[in-house]
């Protein structure tokens, strides 16, 4: 049985990067003081432009909310294995934000980190 080197891997992954078409920025959110006794929430961006790829997990579901109808759905996003990535920070791609809700351990060949997320605006 023939093992992967670190070499080999790398270049596993920096090919597998190709396979992420699409962009997102990564960010955190946090709650700062308003100068009032309140606080307020700001969203700051901290990885911009990271490839990804997002595909829905599942056929989703409907839940009622009062007298509305809501889709509910949980997305896989693929970004590249090297990315910081943490549960309770969100994900803006082409004007959607995700909030990840958790993130997979990577395994020892990895090619990319994935975590799973939900449609939050």
């Amino acid at each position: 049985m023939t093992f992967l080197t670190d070499s080999d891997l790398a270049y596993l992954q920096a090919e597998a990067q190709l396979a992420l078409p699409d962009k997102c920025n990564i960010e955190a959110r946090s709650q700062d003081s308003d100068g009032q006794g309140g606080m307020t929430e700001n969203t700051r961006i901290i990885y911009p432009d990271v490839p990804c790829r997002f595909a829905l997990r599942g056929r989703g579901y409907t839940r009622s909310l009062g007298e509305c109808i809501a889709t509910d759905a949980e997305w896989v996003v693929a970004l590249p294995f090297a990315q910081h990535i943490e549960a309770g920070m969100d994900l803006a791609q082409d004007g959607r934000t995700y909030n990840v809700q958790y993130v997979l351990d990577a395994q020892s060949h990895s090619t990319v980190r994935r975590c799973f997320a939900r449609r939050v605006g």
